[in-house]
């Protein structure tokens, strides 16, 4: 999930399209109300389309590649609603699972 307080919108990007997402947007439902207080309604939800796993293992590398992408491609909301609108709903390749393993293998060499 991408949350831009200035707008109260929340973007929810799901690899897999889980059916458990109920009580994680109650909570947050409830958390943006009251950061804005004068707004009576609580956050936009945005569901874009992103690349769906076929699998059940892979979900943290889709979550940091969702990650990495957004951190490289968008400074704001307005490119991420962009980014999202160029997704697919086809599963990462190989070469983009694969890129971010070799970060984070690199990472947790180097630094820990």
């Amino acid at each position: 999930m991408v949350i831009c307080l200035a707008n109260n919108t929340i973007f929810h990007l799901d690899s897999a399209r889980s059916t458990k997402k109920c009580l994680v947007m109650s909570v947050l439902q409830n958390i943006m109300k009251k950061i804005h207080g004068r707004a009576p309604r609580g956050p936009t939800w945005k569901s874009p389309m992103c690349p769906q796993q076929d699998n059940e293992v892979d979900c943290g590398l889709y979550v940091m590649r969702f990650m990495l992408d957004i951190a490289t491609h968008c400074t704001n909301t307005i490119h991420l609603g962009e980014f999202c609108k160029v997704q697919k709903g086809d599963p990462l390749t190989s070469k983009d699972l694969n890129e971010v393993r070799d970060m984070l293998a690199s990472f947790i060499t180097f630094n820990l």
